[in-house]
């Protein structure tokens, strides 16, 4: 079985979920979620950021969202 690329598992993760975030990508061992992020983008994905607040903590973080893909 092949192992996928961390932007095949973030693409799988998005077509399952509709959004990840940067502690669900360490779940993936993908250290710098917003790079491959852009890598996807550049690639002609439509990802967009929105940064929230954890209502208990106040730590802002982003979330991202898959708006469109490349077929």
């Amino acid at each position: 079985m092949k192992k996928l690329s961390q932007s095949q598992l973030i693409m799988k993760h998005l077509r399952i979920h509709g959004s990840i975030s940067t502690l669900e990508g360490l779940r993936y061992n993908i250290m710098a979620l917003p790079r491959r992020i852009k890598d996807l983008s550049e690639a002609g994905n439509n990802i967009s950021a929105v940064v929230k607040k954890n209502p208990v903590t106040g730590q802002r973080y982003t979330r991202y969202y898959l708006v469109g893909e490349v077929s």
